[in-house]
């Protein structure tokens, strides 16, 4: 870790527009090393918790702070440009007339020239740049702006980076590449960072931590794999991969017998195994290669359930699996959390 490096703590927050409650009482912390991915849908108020934490608008109630320095509080605000966290946005936001060099030059204007030279050259050697390094944003593919954008972020060592939907503008090929590059510089900064995401595979794979925002409130938060296999609520669990809703008094007794006795389950496609030796045999409905998944979709009882798995052949439709279930990925919660 680099010797700034300290953790982000954001404590009780509220902010309100008027009379809307966007952000009510949200705590976050945020460990150097860690990447915390935030998921959660459309208004959930994602963008508006990061601009509290970067200073871009002041807070209500609550506290953020920097290891032991305190960045907001009801009372006390500490401008954008003194808190050393580096920003990276979906829409890149660079400065059209300069160049990739004058780009990543921008933070560096405390540190005296060759300093900022010797800096910069790092990071454009770091971020595969060097061929580009006198072109300006217009000339730039998508992947060479946002590896821009975050070589400009991270180049005055901030203590903590914040990106809002960094690579959900780039094409899938270059979303990857960029994703890994920018993850593994922020590691090895050793600082917290905080990424925006509504792609769940992208949180699951790439996070330490996530939370999920519903409604200006943190529904949960924890490791990947707890939020996918212990949602606390279905907005969690919908937050995280597909789910479907069961009327459990339209499943076969067989069925009914191996789940848990309520009104109405929630399966993930993980829940229904195909087993040559399952006890329960579906008939196909449709069926689907999704990827390295294929999807059927079976008949069970008078429920249609859907099943994710990998084949090397679709069954034809009109035929019959046997599936065996996995309860791990079968959820109820009550009616309270749905």
């Amino acid at each position: 870790m680099t010797s700034n490096s300290k953790a982000l703590r954001v404590e009780a927050i509220s902010k309100r527009y008027g009379k809307r409650t966007v952000i009510d009482s949200v705590s976050l912390d945020l460990q150097p090393g860690e990447i915390t991915a935030l998921v959660g849908p459309s208004g959930a108020g994602k963008t508006t918790l990061m601009r509290l934490i970067a200073g871009m608008e002041k807070l209500d109630r609550g506290t953020i702070r920097s290891g032991d320095t305190i960045l907001s509080t009801e009372a006390a605000h500490q401008p954008i440009e003194q808190r050393n966290i580096g920003l990276v946005f979906q829409d890149f936001a660079l400065f059209p007339h300069l160049s990739v060099t004058g780009n990543i030059m921008f933070g560096l204007h405390t540190k005296d020239r060759a300093e900022r030279q010797s800096i910069t050259q790092d990071w454009i050697d770091r971020m595969r740049l060097g061929n580009r390094r006198d072109a300006f944003p217009h000339q730039l593919s998508g992947g060479e702006q946002q590896r821009v954008a975050i070589a400009r972020a991270m180049a005055p060592e901030p203590h903590a980076l914040l990106m809002d939907e960094p690579f959900s503008g780039l094409d899938p090929e270059l979303r990857h590449a960029t994703r890994q590059t920018a993850l593994s510089v922020v590691r090895e900064a050793g600082i917290p960072a905080l990424f925006v995401t509504h792609d769940h595979a992208e949180a699951l794979r790439h996070a330490d931590q996530i939370a999920v925002l519903n409604a200006g409130t943190i529904a949960q938060s924890g490791s990947p794999d707890e939020l996918y296999m212990k949602p606390n609520s279905l907005s969690v669990a919908t937050a995280l991969g597909d789910i479907q809703s069961v009327d459990t008094a339209q499943l076969p007794d067989a069925l009914k017998a191996e789940l848990p006795d309520v009104p109405k389950l929630f399966m993930r496609p993980e829940a229904l195994k195909l087993d040559p030796n399952g006890q329960h045999e579906f008939k196909v409905i449709r069926a689907n290669r999704a990827g390295t998944l294929c999807e059927l979709t079976l008949a069970a009882g008078n429920a249609e359930l859907v099943c994710g798995y990998i084949l090397d052949q679709l069954p034809p439709v009109n035929t019959s699996v046997n599936v065996s279930i996995n309860s791990h990925y079968v959820f109820s919660w009550p009616v309270s959390d749905l």
